[in-house]
C-alpha cells in the first residue's frame, strides 16, 4: 500500500491552498516587515495571529504611514521666517550716519547682556537690534525720516530671535510689531535701502 503521506493532495483542497498563497502574497506586499518572522513556520500564513490582528512594532512603518514632530521654538521661527524672507528696520539718525560711511548698524552695546523681553520691554543698553518681518509697519509705525533698510537675513553673522516664538513672550504688542532680534550688528552689505513705493 501506498504511503498515505507521499499521497498527491486532493482536487478538493487545491483551490483550499491557491486562496491561502493569494492572501500570502497580497499581505507580504503590503506589509513585507510583518511576515519576517512567520512565513518559515507557516508558509499558507494560517497561524500568523501578528498578521491579521495587528502590525509589527519591530518593522518599520509603511512608506505610506505620516510622521509628526512636535516643533521647538526654533523649528518654529524657521518656519515661521524662512531664511530667504527679508527683514526690515527704520533706520535711527546713527544707523543711517553709519550706512552712508559703510559701516554695519551696531547695537547699543554688543557686549550687553540682557534678555530679549527686556530689551522688547525697552531697556538700554542693548546686545540686540530691532528688527520687523513687516515692511508697511517699518514704514507706517518706526519710520523716523532716516529711510527704511531691507535686510538679507543670509548675510547676517549674529543670531536672530523671533519674538513671535521666544517663549514666554506674547501678547498684542509681540503679534502686530512682528519683531524679530538681531544680535549685536548688521552688516552693513545686509542693507538695502528702499523706497516707500518701491520693490522691497
Amino acid at each position: 500500500m501506498r504511503d498515505q503521506s507521499t499521497r498527491r493532495p486532493t482536487s478538493a483542497t487545491q483551490p483550499q491552498q491557491k486562496l491561502q498563497l493569494l492572501f500570502l502574497f497580497l499581505v507580504s506586499a503590503a506589509f513585507p516587515s510583518l511576515l519576517t518572522s512567520n512565513v518559515a513556520a507557516d508558509p499558507a500564513g494560517l497561524s500568523c495571529r501578528t498578521c491579521r490582528e495587528k502590525p509589527s512594532t519591530s518593522g518599520s512603518s509603511p512608506p505610506s504611514s505620516p510622521l509628526f514632530r512636535a516643533l521647538t521654538p526654533a523649528d518654529r521661527q524657521r518656519l515661521d521666517s524662512p531664511p530667504s524672507s527679508p527683514l526690515f528696520r527704520a533706520l535711527s539718525r546713527a544707523d543711517r550716519q553709519r550706512l552712508d560711511k559703510g559701516k554695519s548698524i551696531k547695537a547699543t552695546d554688543p557686549k550687553a547682556n540682557i534678555t530679549p523681553s527686556q530689551h522688547q520691554e525697552g531697556k538700554k543698553p542693548s546686545q540686540y537690534i530691532s528688527t520687523t518681518k513687516d515692511k508697511d509697519l517699518a514704514w507706517d509705525f518706526f519710520d523716523r525720516g532716516n529711510g527704511v533698510v531691507r535686510i538679507d537675513k543670509k548675510k547676517l553673522k549674529g543670531n536672530t530671535i523671533d519674538m513671535q516664538t521666544y517663549p514666554g513672550v506674547g501678547g498684542a504688542l509681540t503679534t502686530r510689531e512682528k519683531e524679530v532680534l538681531v544680535e549685536n550688528k548688521i552688516p552693513a552689505e545686509a542693507c538695502t535701502l528702499i523706497r516707500r513705493d518701491g520693490d522691497g
